[in-house]
């Protein structure tokens, strides 16, 4: 722990210098600040070099996670991350999202709360993997796992993507929750592609009388 503590000293003398620094010099004294436990030091640290027009790029983010879970703020941590996300604040990595899933122990329901997440957001190729690695490790999803994917895909009205979602639940016996039904239903209404349609009545039985009526 020692050379962290260097490290922060040499940052200390840089500043009363005025010597330049940049996002590197915040990303290493991030981490000097995270490896010696000294929560209220770097967020002190990320203040100063965002009034400076800094911005923290993943690595920053990265670090503050690392940070959070290593003094046991799961709190703050799981909300960084939820901010992280929805303001687009950087593009999740894997060393990001690996991050979060070790820091709170993942069961399904994190896995679940992560992954649609990530859908929400458009990140489907991130998501997509730790889908893979969630049925990897054992931990198989479950209807609220599938539910939630579909409901962020619905939300962007990638409805194809959906669909396929939709497949996959059939097969494993789950079914769609209300609020993806209601959804569907509306997006019929408005006018989805009508070759669809017959796939909709399939993968979600509980429109098939509904729908049969009107098509």
């Amino acid at each position: 722990m020692e050379e962290y503590a260097v490290a922060l000293s040499l940052f200390d003398e840089m500043r009363h210098s005025s010597l330049p620094v940049n996002e590197f010099t915040m990303n290493i004294i991030i981490n000097c600040c995270c490896h010696l436990n000294r929560v209220d030091f770097w967020f002190a640290v990320l203040g100063s070099f965002l009034k400076q027009d800094y911005e923290p790029n993943v690595t920053t983010f990265n670090t503050l996670l690392k940070g959070l879970f290593l003094v046991g703020n799961v709190a703050k941590a799981e909300a960084l991350f939820n901010k992280v996300l929805t303001f687009r604040l950087c593009e999740p990595n894997d060393v990001m999202i690996l991050t979060v899933i070790n820091g709170l122990r993942p069961n399904v329901q994190i896995y679940t709360t992560v992954i649609g997440s990530l859908y929400k957001e458009g990140l489907d190729e991130e998501a997509k993997c730790l889908l893979n690695e969630m049925e990897k490790n054992g931990c198989a999803p479950d209807d609220v796992t599938y539910n939630f994917i579909v409901y962020s895909l619905l939300k962007r009205n990638e409805v194809y993507k959906a669909i396929v979602f939709l497949e996959e639940m059939q097969n494993r016996g789950f079914k769609a929750h209300s609020a993806n039904v209601s959804m569907i239903l509306d997006m019929v209404v408005k006018g989805i592609d009508i070759n669809l349609v017959e796939v909709i009545k399939k993968v979600v039985p509980q429109l098939k009388n509904e729908l049969s009526d009107v098509f």
